[in-house]
Order: C-alpha cells, then sequence, then structure tokens
C-alpha cells in the first residue's frame, strides 16, 4: 500500500537499472506528471540534446506527429533508427484504446548485425549534429531483448493505471465518495495529485470526498501521508510548475496558474524555498544544463 503511487518511478529506474538505457515517457494526457520526476520526460541523453540544438523540426515531428500513429498499428512496439541515426525502442502504452504514453529507452549506435530495427529517413542536419561514434553499439539480441523488456515496463505501467483506477476512480477525473479505510492514503494522495492545480482543491474538499470532518481529515493526512494537506499540495504544486518551466515557453505567471498557485509572489517564495532556486533560475539552469550536454557530446556506454 505505502509503494503504491511510486510504481511508476520504480519501475523506469528498474529498467534503467538493468538495460543501462535512459527511458523517456510521453505522456500524451500528463497523468504521470505528479509520479515521475520531471527529467523523465524530455529526452535528455546528451546525443539526443545535440541533435535537438541543431534542428528542433526533424526529431519534433517523428516523436511527436507521425511516432504516435505509427505504433497505433504497432502496438507491441519496434526498434528503430532514428532520423539522426540513433538504435531506440519504443513501445506505446494503450489504456481503453487509448493511446496515453509513449516509451522511448536509448540511445545506442546499430551494430553491424542489426537486423530488427526500423531504419528511419535519415535528416542530413541532425545526423551531421549528432555523435554517433560515441555512443555504444548494440546488437540484434540486445536490441531484441531491450525491447522486450520495454513491453513488460508498458505492462507495469499500464497495470498501474487500471489498479489506480479500482483505488480511486477514473484517473482522468475524479470520483467523490466515502473511501473504505484500507484505501484512505491512496485517495489522499491521488486527490492531492489529480486535483493540485484546480483552485478549489482543500482540506474541506478531500473532508468531503473521506466522507470526515477537516479537522478529522487533516490527523488522517499527517498520520497515514507523514505530511500536512499542505505540504503534499506544495510539492505537488512546485514539481508541476518544474515541468512547465522545463517544457514549456510560457511565462512564469502563466505557469503559477497553470501549477495552482494563485499569486505569483507566493509561488517566488515557494518554489525557492523547495528547489533552491528560483522560477527564472530554473529554466535558465535547465537551458545551461541542455546547451552543455549538446557540447559534449554522448558518452559510451551512456543511456
Amino acid at each position: 500500500m505505502d509503494d503504491f503511487l511510486d510504481i511508476p518511478e520504480k519501475a523506469v529506474l528498474a529498467f534503467e537499472n538493468i538495460t543501462g538505457l535512459t527511458v523517456t515517457v510521453h505522456d500524451k494526457l500528463r497523468v504521470l506528471w505528479p509520479f515521475l520526476a520531471p527529467n523523465r520526460f524530455y529526452h535528455r541523453h546528451a546525443f539526443c540534446q545535440a541533435v535537438k540544438t541543431a534542428t528542433k523540426e526533424s526529431c519534433y515531428a517523428f516523436e511527436v506527429d507521425d511516432l504516435p500513429e505509427i505504433l497505433e498499428a504497432q502496438p507491441e512496439g519496434r526498434v528503430h533508427v532514428c532520423p539522426a541515426g540513433g538504435v531506440e525502442c519504443t513501445v506505446p502504452v494503450f489504456w481503453r484504446r487509448r493511446l496515453i504514453a509513449v516509451l522511448f529507452a536509448g540511445i545506442r549506435r546499430p551494430g553491424r548485425a542489426l537486423q530488427c530495427a526500423v531504419r528511419e529517413p535519415l535528416s542530413p542536419r541532425a545526423v551531421a549534429a549528432a555523435p554517433v561514434l560515441t555512443l555504444a553499439a548494440v546488437a540484434e539480441h540486445e536490441a531484441q531483448l531491450h525491447l522486450e523488456l520495454l513491453r513488460q515496463l508498458g505492462a507495469r505501467i499500464r497495470e498501474w493505471y487500471v489498479e489506480y483506477e479500482r483505488r480511486g476512480g477514473d484517473p482522468f477525473g475524479f470520483a467523490a465518495g466515502p473511501a473504505p479505510e484500507p484505501d484512505r492514503r491512496v485517495v489522499i494522495l491521488r486527490y492531492v495529485r489529480t486535483q493540485h492545480t484546480k483552485p478549489d482543491v482543500s482540506l474541506g474538499s478531500l473532508a468531503g470526498v473521506l466522507g470526515l470532518s477537516p479537522d478529522r481529515t487533516a490527523h488522517v493526512v499527517k498520520e497515514l501521508c507523514k505530511q500536512t494537506f499542505l505540504q503534499l499540495l506544495t510539492e505537488c504544486r512546485v514539481r508541476t510548475a518544474a515541468s512547465w518551466l522545463r517544457h514549456s515557453s510560457g511565462s512564469v505567471l502563466d505557469i503559477a496558474l497553470r501549477s495552482g498557485f494563485g499569486d505569483v509572489s507566493h509561488f517566488h517564495r515557494v518554489f525557492k524555498r523547495q528547489m533552491g532556486v528560483t522560477p527564472h533560475g530554473y529554466r535558465r539552469k535547465a537551458r545551461e544544463e541542455r546547451r552543455q550536454s549538446a557540447q559534449l557530446g554522448g558518452l559510451p556506454g551512456e543511456g
């Protein structure tokens, strides 16, 4: 029970430790944002950063526009050589016949005997920017093993969605109502993680979901989660804001509002207290990391 909401992060970490690859999650509905570390949602390998710095169009169009449509017809996933020449595995995650996420694992260099990979048309600009020779080569049997393990990771995440729904209702909405005692911690954390961006989220509204008084709810939250309701709420809002700062060009004010903060000054204070840097500083640091990564290029054996 205590580890249920940590399953997505632990499952991704286990895959990375076994394979030495780096997992990237394209969360189509942003449901996983509160459950995975912010750096899981972008291709952070130095190889990818170098390519994206040189030409965003080829990678973005392939990953976001073309690949999801391709995977609709390939639900078991595939190994492919991307437009920049790197090998990666990719697996779609479907829930109720809906594509909710795409998992990527890579990057490697094509080995001489690699046969299973679908080879996408190469982009000359992307290939010129990509430090392919610094990557570890992947053999046929390794690529097949990585793909199967990524399928298992996708299945694990899909099973988590099913259990998530069973314990608390539809992950894309929120079904209110009293929760059984054994599931209270799950319902509390799920409520905070799915509702934290809304202006009307409060201890009182959570009390209504649990069928308890506000005072009793405050005690139960502290007892089961080892944090106060406000601490849980703030932690989730900061995490979401960090993802927006990394993955969007929106203003800090807009991101503060999107993340559930009603006042930008309060957002600045809370974000700096939690992250050790201001929102502007966090965004600058993320951009500098990408720039340095692109300059350094990929390292042998790095996923």
